[in-house]
């Protein structure tokens, strides 16, 4: 059994109270959430009425092994969950329970959507993007840091044209296939897939006999890999190369020598209206980008301070998926009070879904399998 423990740092206060908190980061948005409840506490230095929106406010949790040990546990000795600011505070009353504050908290990137620049326009490498737009959005102050390593800022880029700073960090994150988000600890993370970006990376082990308690797989039929499309004398093919690379626990994207045709999972279209190998190649390709962007699965298991967004799991012990499939946290749910807790993980692993279409899409895209050498060898083993 664990215990648990938290505190909450509301400007330069910091205290232990508090219920039902639930605390939700995607890499899609990239910014954390937190709902909780306060009661209506008055002390000599604080009161929950004193609190204001965009006043700041830290989340830290752990768990410990003996209610002594959670007891005596200090701001040091736990996690910080959220590096934010208070974005509303509900005050609600009844009868019984009195005064009772609903209070949500963003991670202070959030504040990118909510402070607008005198500029909109940027130019320039990455990195000199991203710290004008902080600049001029009065920003920098507001974030742990920014963690940009992962990614190459030796060239110039074209963005989105905006006053809000998010919705061209957006644009550079949709456009340049990049991942952008916050960890609890305010470092803002910008990088490219993880497993494209870093020649050496953590994989941290799930066990479904022992830290998962249940695995939501979703839709098997969306865990295909390949797609084969028979036309009219005629045949198409789509391959995703990363997802066989997480399948196969591969160091980086396989080249075509490295390929066993034997170990890909294809779904097979036949549509007789399309009379040529360009119309069904084009077919599978956003057949499998389809596919990609609805593929994922969801665990609930054992909390571990270590895994955050972008993570990268492998689960042991399951009959369904291979142990050497590697997945990345793309949803990350933390809920507590005093006595429980349930963490869940939504992983995936069909990857292509983080590149633009019109890099995966026609003749020199990454989906094209002339460019893998391997069309004819498809062919003759899906037909």
């Amino acid at each position: 059994m664990k215990y648990n423990k938290h505190f909450i740092k509301i400007r330069d206060k910091v205290i232990d109270f508090g219920n039902g908190f639930s605390i939700s980061g995607d890499l899609d948005e990239g910014i954390i959430e937190c709902t909780f409840e306060l009661p209506d506490y008055k002390g000599e230095s604080f009161t929950t009425a004193s609190i204001k929106k965009y006043d700041a406010c830290d989340i830290y949790f752990g768990t410990f092994d003996s209610q002594d040990d959670a007891n005596n546990a200090e701001l040091g000795d736990l996690k910080q969950e959220v590096w934010g600011y208070v974005h509303s505070l509900v005050v609600n009353e009844d009868k019984e329970g009195g005064i009772n504050y609903s209070m949500t908290v963003k991670g202070t990137y959030g504040l990118t959507k909510e402070r607008t620049a005198h500029v909109s326009s940027y130019s320039g490498y990455l990195s000199e993007i991203i710290i004008w737009g902080m600049k001029y959005t009065d920003m920098a102050g507001y974030l742990g840091g920014i963690e940009d390593s992962g990614v190459v800022n030796n060239f110039n880029i074209k963005v989105k044209t905006s006053n809000v700073f998010f919705e061209v960090m957006q644009g550079i994150k949709e456009d340049y296939a990049l991942y952008i988000y916050q960890n609890g600890d305010g470092v803002l993370i910008i990088e490219s897939p993880s497993y494209l970006a870093k020649k050496s990376l953590t994989v941290y082990e799930y066990d479904l006999e022992e830290s998962v308690f249940t695995i939501d797989y979703g839709e098997l039929n969306n865990n295909i890999d390949s797609v084969v499309v028979h036309g009219l004398n005629c045949v198409g093919i789509a391959f995703d190369p990363i997802t066989y690379q997480l399948k196969n626990s591969l160091s980086g994207i396989p080249a075509s020598t490295e390929i066993d045709l034997t170990k890909l999972n294809p779904l097979k279209i036949y549509n007789l209206n399309l009379q040529s190998e360009e119309d069904c190649q084009k077919l599978a390709q956003e057949k499998i980008v389809e596919i990609a962007k609805n593929y994922s699965i969801t665990i609930n298991c054992a909390y571990d301070s270590r895994i955050n967004l972008g993570s990268m799991i492998r689960i042991k012990n399951s009959k369904v998926i291979p142990d050497t499939q590697l997945w990345i946290v793309k949803k990350r749910d933390l809920s507590f009070s005093k006595e429980d807790l349930s963490f869940t993980l939504t992983l995936y692993s069909n990857s292509v879904s983080d590149f633009p279409e019109d890099r995966l899409l026609g003749s020199k895209g990454l989906l094209d399998t002339d460019m893998l050498s391997i069309t004819e060898k498809a062919e003759s083993t899906f037909s």
